[in-house]
């Protein structure tokens, strides 16, 4: 009986865990996460005209592409310094900044609205980009 209950007890716990894994990788793998970009070399940041954003932006190469990462950075009231990714774009290796207001950024004439969670991700088409 307690060999049933352990043997029933372990499957489930290994169900969940392989469960658990499962999503987090179909999340991550299928699934457009902006959030989940390689780092890349820093170029050069760029702040609002009211100083509370700013637009970090990073050039990303490897062996198959070259892109632009864009990464909204905001300071928070408590002093901590949280980073956003905003703007993916493969096959360009340079970037022009421009705010138009304190909540709208161009980069590479992509207009995003920092306030918001629509940002610019090329990679739904990156197929003519790879090189």
């Amino acid at each position: 009986m307690k060999k049933k209950v352990l043997l029933s007890s372990l499957i489930i716990l290994t169900l969940t865990v392989t469960f658990f894994n499962l999503g987090y990788i179909i999340k991550n793998s299928f699934y457009d996460n902006i959030e989940v970009l390689p780092e890349g070399e820093f170029l050069y940041s760029s702040m609002s005209p009211d100083g509370e954003n700013t637009v970090s932006v990073y050039r990303v190469e490897n062996d198959k592409m070259v892109a632009i990462r864009g990464a909204l950075v905001k300071v928070t009231e408590n002093g901590n310094i949280s980073e956003t990714n905003i703007f993916w774009q493969v096959g360009a290796d340079s970037a022009i900044v421009g705010w138009h207001s304190n909540r709208t950024v161009s980069i590479n004439n992509q207009i995003i609205d920092v306030t918001s969670e629509n940002y610019y991700d090329s990679r739904n088409d990156y197929s003519k980009y790879i090189q």
